[in-house]
């Protein structure tokens, strides 16, 4: 009996720790991923103009932004694509400070913070104005605690019922999604902190997010995984996120098609 006990302690043991294990490693693989992506499709669309607007010297337009550009060696361009858990790196003969982002779409992830309702609940409101109203306040609370960015709004369709964060976004109406994104983006921008749309695009469902390749015709892209985004970029939203998973079958961070050919020239 006392063999058996302790056979089942050692077994216990030895599971906590290889969950525990596996846990830590896929959390910081998954926010390499993340921080990765996001900063290296924003880098010309977001971070540089926050910069200059912090900047005094540089005007914030489009040759401000090229004129930083020219400065910025090789390798400071490559710093700003990684980053320090959740700022990015400073590069101070340039005055460019570190850009300080937290997540997310129900609010600040970060130290102790108000837990506002799930995407999913205050999309039942039907009531964009309000979601305003509270994207004011998450506002507020971000900047309280000395960060940027927040990483939101979340705007994939809830395509998938057992989508792993369905939660987040709005349903599965692109029209609804897209107003809700409005005024999230407005409401958060007002009290000028960043927003960051996401994630781009068709990352509907979590199971094997890493490596899916998501297959999705025109006509689909445009008419339900797209509007929302639009409608956030329309309101005035500093960047956009990649997603995780391939699109048709290019990774969403390198996608041609739907990082030049539709975000950059069509601006969806």
């Amino acid at each position: 009996m006392t063999l058996e006990r302790r056979s089942l302690a050692t077994l216990a043991t030895t599971l906590a720790t290889t969950m525990a294990t596996t846990l830590a490693t896929t959390l910081a693989t998954t926010l390499a991923t993340t921080l990765a992506t996001a900063l290296g499709t924003a880098l010309t669309m977001a971070v540089l103009p926050v910069f200059l607007a912090w900047n005094s010297a540089a005007s914030m337009n489009e040759a401000g932004i090229e004129n930083l550009l020219k400065q910025m060696t090789l390798e400071e361009k490559i710093k700003l694509l990684g980053g320090n858990d959740f700022e990015t790196f400073a590069i101070p003969r340039l005055q460019i400070p570190a850009l300080k982002m937290t997540d997310g779409p129900l609010g600040v992830h970060f130290e102790k913070a108000t837990a506002f309702p799930a995407g999913i609940a205050y999309a039942a409101t039907f009531d964009p104005k309000l979601i305003g109203e509270m994207a004011v306040a998450m506002a507020d609370e971000t900047r309280t605690k000395g960060r940027h960015m927040l990483l939101g709004p979340c705007v994939n369709i809830s395509r998938n019922p057992f989508g792993g964060r369905n939660f987040e976004s709005y349903g599965e109406d692109p029209y609804l999604t897209g107003k809700i994104a409005e005024e999230w983006v407005r409401g958060v921008q007002s009290r000028n902190i960043l927003t960051s749309v996401k994630h781009f695009a068709v990352n509907d469902q979590e199971y094997e997010r890493m490596s899916i390749d998501v297959k999705v015709d025109s006509r689909a892209l445009f008419e339900i995984h797209l509007p929302a985004f639009k409608r956030a970029i329309d309101a005035g939203a500093w960047s956009v996120m990649a997603a995780y998973n391939k699109v048709n079958g290019f990774y969403a961070s390198e996608n041609n098609e739907l990082l030049n050919k539709i975000l950059a020239h069509r601006g969806i």
